[in-house]
């Protein structure tokens, strides 16, 4: 009997800073994305990479590709947090430019590379958060 592919699904759960003072530093605030990758398949697919970016505004806050992941068994949804470093430099430009509205778009997106037995496929992800400017400056 020959397996068929059914394709898995990725969605942006939640974007968080770094509420511990102590996990930054004067330069930078962590941040923590949180996938979730449901596996729709009777059998077990490979996370193998990760191509992500956070938007704030104008600004980039973060941007890069993951290559250590996980299994993820059959018939499953496998949650993935994402840590990220965030410069302060993009972050105090977003204030400034929405200072005004008190309120700033920020954007996850990207897309998990996902391996089984019949090959890779790429799902991509994007998810838009409004956060308050409070929450950017106080995480």
């Amino acid at each position: 009997m020959r397996k068929s592919f059914r394709e898995p699904k990725v969605r942006v759960l939640s974007l968080a800073f770094q509420r511990d003072p102590s996990q930054g530093s004067l330069s930078s605030i962590p941040l923590t994305v949180t996938l979730e990758v449901t596996n729709p398949n009777t059998f077990a697919i490979e996370a193998k990479a990760l191509s992500y970016g956070v938007r704030a505004g104008e600004e980039t806050l973060a941007s890069g590709e993951k290559t250590e992941f996980t299994e993820i068994p059959p018939q499953v949804s496998a949650v993935i947090d994402v840590p990220l470093t965030v410069s302060l430099d993009p972050i105090i430009r977003t204030v400034t430019r929405a200072a005004k509205k008190l309120e700033v778009s920020v954007t996850a997106y990207g897309s998990v590379t996902l391996g089984s037995f019949l090959g890779d496929v790429r799902i991509p992800f994007k998810k838009e958060f409004k956060k308050n400017l409070r929450q950017l400056i106080f995480p």
